[in-house]
């Protein structure tokens, strides 16, 4: 019994978790001082260690750096390095709902790769059946490639799953009010093009009241579709 002991006091143990701890000190001291790349790099090696004893908090400390970076160069305009500490995120974190969708987002919204996009999406949809933003995403691209029956089955799950949804991003007003926002443009949008333009002003005006102080995304594409309606006069 006594002979065990001493062995397992004896292994390298007690080493492994003083370094570990000591590398996630060091990492949170760079974040302090607003150096993200320093404390990703410093954390890395026990984030995707398996037998990393302090795997799970390495983990944290990884993530607030890369949610840090993918926003620094995104706000850059440089989108793809954005992508790489997203997928460098999905590595250690893979079932990241809020990851995935800012892959999607990026890939469609900035660089418009509706190919990548739609993918991605589809994957997220299919994990995530009751994700908001997957659905959404999965319309406008199909509304933009002019694929008007997938984007009513789009459309028909989001407005579906709105009551009881699942979300990428934390559900502040702002960010509910956002997608109730895009639900109604595209809503809208497709309607225009089934030749139904006055339910899509129909649908707008019901978003304007529903949603108290809507941006000018709604506004604008409600004064596209009254001059449509003009025309057809």
């Amino acid at each position: 019994m006594m002979q065990s002991l001493s062995e397992l006091a004896n292994s390298p143990a007690p080493e492994a978790v003083l370094q570990g701890a000591a590398l996630c000190d060091k990492a949170k001291q760079h974040l302090l001082e607003d150096k993200y790349t320093a404390a990703l790099e410093a954390v890395m090696p026990l984030a995707t260690s398996g037998n990393s004893l302090l795997a799970e908090y390495a983990t944290e400390i990884a993530i607030f750096a890369l949610d840090e970076l993918v926003d620094q160069y995104y706000e850059r305009g440089d989108y793809q390095t954005s992508l790489s500490y997203l997928n460098l995120w999905l590595t250690i974190q893979p079932r990241s709902l809020y990851a995935q969708i800012r892959k999607a987002e990026i890939l469609w919204w900035e660089i418009g790769d509706a190919k990548q996009a739609r993918r991605v999406y589809r994957v997220i949809a299919q994990k995530h059946p009751r994700c908001l933003e997957a659905w959404i995403g999965l319309a406008d691209i199909a509304l933009h490639l002019e694929q008007y029956r997938r984007a009513y089955s789009d459309l028909r799950r989001a407005w579906t799953t709105l009551s009881d949804p699942e979300w990428a991003y934390p559900p502040t007003r702002e960010i509910v009010a956002n997608v109730l926002e895009s639900l109604y443009v595209l809503t809208a949008r497709l309607l225009v093009n089934l030749g139904y333009v006055q339910n899509a002003e129909r649908i707008l005006l019901q978003g304007v009241e529903r949603i108290d102080a809507v941006s000018s995304y709604v506004l604008e594409e409600l004064n596209i579709v009254r001059q449509l309606l003009a025309k057809s006069e």
